[in-house]
């Protein structure tokens, strides 16, 4: 599904998915209801939601609630709250926990600008979602608080 908010695209095709919740109803139930939870490629999380009549996601079409689906927007502590409740340790840890150590190798690496390890790339984006700064300044950042660590 692609959505766009505030002229951003959110699409569940190019985003990361992290993880998802079902309540584990038939998906033809009028209280089925399913969300998945993205982080997109420029950095920002989402949530992809769909169920059934009387739930929260419905439609309302020629008067009548159907089955619905819709993309919101999360924050940065919103996505962690949902993490919270509906990802496994690993699966929270990985997009959460930021202080963790993490082990990298060769294959988990992709380019963004400079090549770096996926993981770090990860962390590159959820920070420009956490302090909504643009990829340059939060480089800079990075980069004046590093120098004045050595």
């Amino acid at each position: 599904m692609v959505k766009i908010i505030n002229k951003h695209i959110y699409s569940t095709k190019t985003a990361t998915f992290i993880g998802d919740y079902s309540n584990n109803l038939d998906e033809n139930d009028e209280q089925y209801i399913y969300e998945s939870l993205y982080l997109r490629r420029e950095g920002g999380f989402f949530l992809y939601c769909k169920g059934g009549a009387k739930t929260m996601y419905s439609q309302k079409i020629n008067n009548k609630r159907v089955a619905g689906e819709d993309i919101d927007m999360l924050s940065f502590d919103e996505a962690q709250e949902w993490g919270k409740s509906h990802l496994s340790t690993d699966a929270y840890d990985r997009f959460f926990n930021l202080d963790k150590e993490t082990k990298t190798s060769k294959s988990d690496r992709q380019t963004f600008t400079v090549r770096l390890p996926e993981e770090y790339i990860r962390k590159l984006k959820i920070a420009k979602s956490k302090t909504n700064l643009k990829y340059p300044e939060l480089f800079t950042r990075m980069i004046d608080t590093f120098m004045k660590s050595i």
